[in-house]
């Protein structure tokens, strides 16, 4: 999935779990149930955050990984979002998850899930 950019006005910096958040259970059937965040880098004006979540769906409950940009605008009440998704099994290269997400996550069999898995905890 590539990342798709949006255009928040807010007097507060939009928190990035909530944000997340409301983007996963926007999904029909997905819930998020647990979420932790870690600060990644600052880039181009961006703060970035990866935002680790346990979403559970109809075929259980997979680890997800959520790239948050944020960038405030001058002058302005405006932010720029940036986001990019990543299902456990697309092999992410961020590994924070918390073990309170781990711990919700569902067995499988993806090499690439059980791998991020071991090197998040």
């Amino acid at each position: 999935m590539g990342t798709s950019v949006s255009f928040v006005t807010s007097k507060d910096r939009p928190d990035p779990i909530k944000y997340s958040q409301n983007h996963l259970n926007r999904v029909p059937d997905w819930e998020v149930l647990a979420s932790n965040k870690e600060y990644v880098h600052k880039d181009y004006g961006f703060y970035t955050y990866a935002v680790y979540s346990a979403v559970k769906t109809e075929k259980g409950v997979f680890g997800a990984v959520h790239l948050i940009g944020i960038k405030k605008y001058p002058y302005s009440y405006d932010y720029e979002v940036s986001e990019k998704l990543m299902g456990e099994d697309e092999g992410p290269q961020y590994f924070g998850a918390s073990k309170k997400v781990l711990g919700l996550l569902d067995s499988t069999d993806s090499k690439w899930a059980n791998e991020w898995r071991e090197n998040s905890s």
